[in-house]
């Protein structure tokens, strides 16, 4: 059975390719698979089954409307199954308008337990808030640190690493290789703490996280559970903390009273944590050699020989198929021009600007 996933942050051409070969099921995002019927590079009138998965939580980031579009692009009139951690509001709507005489299925707890947790609830200012988690994260071991936006995530991550704790960043402005590339990472023990946006509030399974950290306050008391709930799995226990600064009170007591929980708001004692010991796994220094290798080139790709067979340049090549090539010799010229001007300043790429900080997640 072939399978083909389809997502964006990648480029086009492997999946164009993998669906000029067939494939029996697409695991897709709706982005770029609406992108991809834009192109025509595929249609959904053949459809036997159409799976949604966290249908919730596309309802929470607005991807109802393009999940709508490409469910009604199914023109076979498919089964369709919704996987979902609550069905309220829009996953209701959904169940409303796609689905005849629906089965319902519950497997596991209705809720996430915070009984099986310690909430600790802590009143920081803002410039002691990078101290006070380092701390905690040396005391817990390894750990989730939630962040609101984007920016937020980069600039505590890159406090953390000046303390020398071993991390990986993840959000919403990395690509797929990078997303991957820091989760596995984290999961395989050659980081300790993984600092995140609410985009990695969910889906994350990785065994003996024992501190999950609020270090931004989490939209509603769903973020809250959804974010804690990356520790004490699996019958484990594991503490979850919130820093508090003095205007966001008033949020933590409602998100309290909405999760079914009652704690003081509190002085930081991060010496109190529990000490739990982490061992970083060394990372095989001839595998990262090889990956930098990769990634220094274009496209993460091998570069390919820019002579011709025989050593005649590129001609043999241009002259075979018709095509024209970037690297041919009637180019070779401004290729020279190009390289003398950019030593002119060096470090700084043509028509670079410098970036406003993302407040995204």
């Amino acid at each position: 059975m072939k399978v083909l996933s389809v997502y964006g942050g990648t480029s086009y051409g492997r999946q164009l390719k993998g669906l000029d070969k067939g494939a029996e099921i697409l695991v897709a995002c709706p982005g770029r698979l609406i992108d991809l019927l834009k192109r025509k590079a595929l249609t959904l009138e053949d459809v036997g089954m159409v799976v949604l998965d966290e249908a919730d939580r596309m309802a929470d980031m607005g991807f109802m409307e393009p999940v709508c579009s490409i469910i009604e692009k199914c023109t076979s009139n498919p089964q369709m199954i919704l996987f979902s951690a609550t069905l309220d509001r829009d996953v209701a709507k959904l169940v409303k308008l796609y689905q005849d005489n629906p089965v319902r299925i519950e497997i596991g707890p209705k809720e996430i337990s915070m009984d099986s947790m310690e909430h600790l609830f802590w009143k920081v200012k803002p410039h002691k808030k990078t101290e006070i988690a380092v701390k905690s994260v040396r005391r817990s071991g390894r750990s989730i640190i939630f962040c609101r936006t984007r920016a937020g995530v980069d600039r505590l991550g890159g406090e953390m690493q000046l303390d020398s704790i071993p991390l990986s960043t993840l959000h919403g402005g990395l690509n797929q290789r990078q997303r991957d590339r820091a989760m596995n990472k984290f999961s395989t023990g050659r980081s300790m703490v993984l600092i995140a946006t609410d985009v990695a509030a969910r889906g994350i399974d990785v065994e003996g996280v024992n501190c999950v950290i609020h270090y931004d306050p989490p939209d509603d008391a769903k973020a809250y559970k959804h974010r804690s709930g990356r520790t004490a799995r699996a019958g484990q226990t594991g503490v979850v903390i919130s820093f508090i600064k003095g205007n966001e009170q008033r949020i933590y007591g409602r998100i309290q009273k909405q999760v079914g929980i009652k704690k003081r708001f509190s002085e930081p004692r991060p010496e109190d944590l529990k000490k739990n010991d982490f061992k970083i796994i060394k990372e095989d220094p001839n595998k990262t050699n090889r990956r930098n290798g990769r990634e220094s080139r274009s496209g993460g790709k091998p570069r390919r020989n820019q002579r011709g067979r025989g050593g005649k340049g590129n001609r043999s090549r241009g002259n075979g198929n018709g095509k024209i090539y970037r690297n041919s010799p009637s180019n070779s010229n401004k290729t020279g021009k190009n390289r003398n001007r950019g030593n002119k300043k060096r470090g700084q790429r043509p028509g670079s600007k410098k970036r406003k900080a993302d407040s995204r997640p």
